[in-house]
């Protein structure tokens, strides 16, 4: 059972509302690109974990004194497994403690940060009682990865090895009542905001306008009129005001300010009708400088 799935934290969710509406800055796009590579091998991994039995975490953060990011933990067997999930192709050869690439790219600090949460971890477990073996390992996912190694080594699995893995977890494994309180602490000490991310707010007026499709990224989808539902060429599909209730909250995200009624029509050419009634059920309306504006809802 996972108890808990990844969430991009604010700084990347506005990168990803921003990115193909304007020109990210360098340091912008590089974080980007990053996530979005290791998103794509952390979703691997967790789609092929619901298989596994036990409790499972997908991206915990934890302080103990410092703050130690964790892909994936599983708790089995009295055993926390903590895999930390890379998503390299190509050929990478290994000496020593050093991974470099066939284009001669230095993966720094590989076994370093591994090692690194491992022991943050493990302190933080013993300072409030729990005895469990912390076992960490790096999992390259990546089938097109060719790994070149002098000799194995325990703390490192292989692509062709991920299945070993998951079939390790036996699907009948019931949690213990230890565990169980043992990931409900985990999940009450996850640090949700990262402390050093901070939102370089683009210019809204500057950026491209238009429905973006939540699978293929693609900007400028269309509703047809007499459809219920806006379809991408992708194959995408999704009635009309659920499209529009997530595009108006992305609006909402990249100007960082409320919304003018005008701003909602251009940037989603939708029927004014659907758009009065998204408005009114799922957004706050108020006046500013005698004009009527639009925000999120308070909780």
């Amino acid at each position: 059972m996972f108890l808990k799935t990844h969430q991009p934290s604010d700084y990347i969710h506005y990168l990803m509302a921003a990115d193909k509406r304007i020109t990210l800055n360098r340091s912008d796009d590089r974080v980007l690109k990053n996530y979005l590579k290791g998103y794509e091998g952390e979703r691997h991994y967790y789609e092929r974990a619901h298989r596994c039995g036990g409790l499972k975490l997908w991206d915990l953060s934890l302080h103990s004194p410092a703050l130690a990011q964790f892909d994936f933990i599983h708790l089995y067997n009295g055993k926390v497994y903590h895999f930390d999930i890379k998503n390299y192709t190509g050929t990478v050869r290994r000496s020593g403690r050093q991974f470099v690439s066939e284009g001669e790219y230095y993966y720094q600090d590989i076994l370093s940060q591994l090692n690194r949460a491992d022991f943050y971890l493990t302190r933080l477990l013993r300072e409030h009682g729990f005895q469990n073996e912390v076992v960490s390992r790096i999992v390259f996912i990546h089938p097109q990865l060719t790994l070149l190694e002098d000799s194995a080594d325990p703390q490192i699995v292989k692509p062709s090895q991920v299945e070993e893995v998951i079939q390790f977890f036996s699907q009948d494994y019931q949690p213990t009542r230890e565990e169980e309180r043992l990931a409900q602490f985990m999940l009450m000490n996850h640090q949700s905001t990262h402390p050093h991310e901070r939102i370089f707010y683009y210019p809204f007026q500057d950026m491209k306008k238009g429905i973006r499709c939540p699978r293929c990224r693609y900007i400028g989808l269309k509703s047809e009129k007499g459809l219920k539902k806006i379809r991408c060429q992708c194959g995408f599909s999704e009635h009309k005001k659920i499209v529009l209730q997530a595009t108006i909250e992305e609006m909402l995200l990249l100007k960082n300010a409320p919304l003018s009624r005008q701003e909602i029509d251009e940037w989603t050419a939708m029927c004014p009708k659907a758009i009065t009634r998204v408005l009114k059920e799922n957004f706050q309306m108020h006046y500013k400088n005698r004009a009527t504006v639009y925000s999120a809802l308070k909780n």
